[in-house]
């Protein structure tokens, strides 16, 4: 037999063994990964579960990260609940914020006036809620317990993802230790601004999922790798930044929140927008809140910022985040573009 003929009938079986795995390849595995032995053994692991079905075979999720996730994320949460009678009712989720006692939550999850609250931990622990601290500029309450040694989140940085990434939510079940999770899919991240007002004295910024069923307010919403990426606050999801920014400023102040006012709305412009206008890039003021900081320093309806204290708007600048590093009494410079000039105005900011 010739070398090339040789060669011709090993070429053939490599094709042949190559298009066999292509067309029944994930189908075999699965069926024999079902199998007693194989699964004893750790054989023919398919890289994903797997479900088969009579016609197809359809690949369900990479490497069960949802049960996964679920699973890990319980100990980092809490129930919250309130006593009614002889009745104990669940209102909403607690996310465990710091070792010693700190979660946080929504006020659509405390939204029953005149109860007695409490957490209740997935180890199965009650904490009556000590203290309730409301931030001024979103819909998230701190929480203060007496619980000690909790287990908390890692938090994830959103730019690590994108539309349509799935995302977990988790609720301990109360009593029977077991947990609730649900599934969503991201529909539009917080640095999407195109078309959106913002205020300038609110979280203005939130990250909006398509839900498969409703979400209990104050769960962690969490990327598959188990790190939280937001609270969900029964509308929208407030990012882990925005949150751990304001926890940072109640200790920070003797469990006070110290948050600026300004009274203003706008617009963030980008450079077609801007060019579209025939204006500068910048924030556009929409409304002016009379008596308040912004009106006192000047700034009108129609302007345009392009600065704060030297630092220029641009797609890459947070402005909504950037306006709650400021302190009460702290004088801002502001530049904004105003008929075809550029203004300078110092306003001072009050207090929320």
């Amino acid at each position: 037999m010739s070398k090339k003929l040789i060669a011709l009938i090993i070429l053939i079986i490599f094709v042949l063994v190559v298009a066999v795995d292509l067309v029944i390849g994930n189908y075999i595995s699965a069926r024999l990964s079902t199998t007693n032995w194989a699964r004893e053994w750790g054989l023919f692991n398919p890289q994903a579960p797997i479900v088969v079905t009579n016609r197809e075979t359809v690949r369900i999720n990479s490497n069960n990260d949802v049960v996964d996730t679920a699973e890990n994320a319980k100990s980092k949460t809490a129930t919250l609940v309130y006593i009614d009678g002889a009745e104990m009712v669940a209102t909403g989720s607690a996310v465990n914020w710091t070792s010693d006692g700190y979660f946080v939550t929504s006020d659509s999850a405390l939204s029953v006036g005149g109860k007695v609250y409490a957490v209740i931990t997935s180890g199965g622990d009650l904490f009556p809620v000590e203290a309730a601290y409301p931030d001024p500029a979103s819909n998230i309450v701190v929480l203060q317990t007496a619980a000690r040694g909790l287990t908390v989140f890692s938090l994830a940085e959103e730019s690590d993802l994108r539309v349509g990434n799935q995302v977990v939510m988790v609720q301990n079940s109360v009593g029977n230790n077991q947990t609730r999770f649900y599934t969503g899919f991201v529909k539009r991240l917080s640095n999407d601004i195109s078309g959106i007002t913002f205020e300038s004295d609110i979280i203005s910024r939130s990250m909006e999922l398509t839900l498969l069923e409703p979400v209990p307010a104050g769960s962690a919403v969490l990327n598959l790798s188990g790190r939280m990426i937001g609270i969900w606050d029964g509308e929208a999801v407030v990012p882990a930044e925005s949150v751990r920014e304001l926890v940072n400023n109640l200790l920070a102040n003797g469990r006070e929140y110290a948050r600026p006012a300004f009274g203003f709305s706008y617009q963030m412009l980008n450079e077609v927008e801007s060019k579209a206008l025939q204006t500068e890039r910048g924030a556009r003021v929409l409304a002016v809140v009379a008596n308040n900081a912004a009106s006192r320093g000047g700034l009108r309806a129609g302007d345009v910022i392009t600065e704060v204290d030297g630092q220029r708007i641009n797609d890459n600048f947070n402005l909504d985040n950037w306006l709650r590093q400021v302190k009460p009494a702290q004088s801002v410079n502001f530049s904004v573009f105003r008929a075809g000039s550029t203004v300078s105005l110092i306003i001072v900011a009050e207090e929320l």
